[in-house]
């Protein structure tokens, strides 16, 4: 009786010890999001929180294999590649190896949207005073929560119009550097008449981390006739 009893404790006290083992080897509950969107875009500043389980920020440390982070707070970082693909974020504490991995696909930065004066994106309709009070083109995104400092580089500007006395059409052209109009643009602009059209092509841009500049869509701005302002 004195030996099964000695044999039920010993097997007692294995199973503990397997038991509590078990409990120290576990890992700590990791999580790492993205704070603003679901994607990593190239160039631009990608918050990322990072939150360990029953650690606190000093008792863990956050790496990328590709591009830079940047702590910003408690658990905060700011994650920033300088070209597409994969990019992998590893958690490591002070006592053992990387205990998580996670990794995100980094893309390029939508095409920006051109707009005369940062108001008129697209190709329409518009009155004679209006246009000739815009001051360029300038770059949007629509629902892209980042600061992505895109820069127009150049675009031309042609203006189609008519000399009703001669009874001919003339075409006249003129290009432009960096988004605000030049002088020569602003004396284009100018001599805008009703039903003239306004024609602003090959619109180049750059943003964050671009090789080359991107080449964005036209523009086509039709002025109202007499009497419709």
């Amino acid at each position: 009786m004195t030996k099964y009893l000695i044999l039920v404790l010993f097997g007692y006290c294995i199973l503990l010890g397997n038991l509590v083992a078990q409990n120290n080897d576990s890992k700590p509950a990791i999580s790492i999001q993205l704070s603003k969107m679901n994607v990593v875009y190239v160039g631009v500043d990608n918050p990322i929180q990072v939150s360990v389980e029953g650690l606190s920020s000093s008792e863990y440390r956050v790496e990328t294999d590709k591009g830079s982070l940047r702590n910003t707070g408690t658990g905060k970082y700011n994650l920033k590649v300088a070209l597409p693909g994969e990019v992998t974020l590893s958690v490591y504490t002070k006592t053992g190896p990387a205990t998580m991995k996670q990794t995100f696909r980094a893309k390029r930065i939508p095409d920006p949207i051109p707009a005369l004066g940062a108001r008129f994106t697209s190709s329409d309709t518009i009155a004679l005073g209006i246009f000739k009070a815009q001051a360029g083109i300038w770059l949007g995104h629509e629902n892209l929560d980042y600061d992505t400092k895109c820069e127009v580089l150049g675009y031309k500007i042609t203006h189609i119009g008519a000399d009703y006395e001669k009874g001919v059409m003339f075409t006249h052209s003129v290009r432009n550097k960096g988004a605000r109009f030049s002088e020569e643009a602003k004396q284009l602009i100018s001599e805008a008449a009703p039903d003239d059209i306004f024609i602003f092509s090959e619109i180049k841009a750059r943003c964050p981390e671009d090789a080359t500049p991107r080449h964005l869509n036209a523009l086509v701005f039709f002025m109202e006739s007499i009497g419709n302002e």
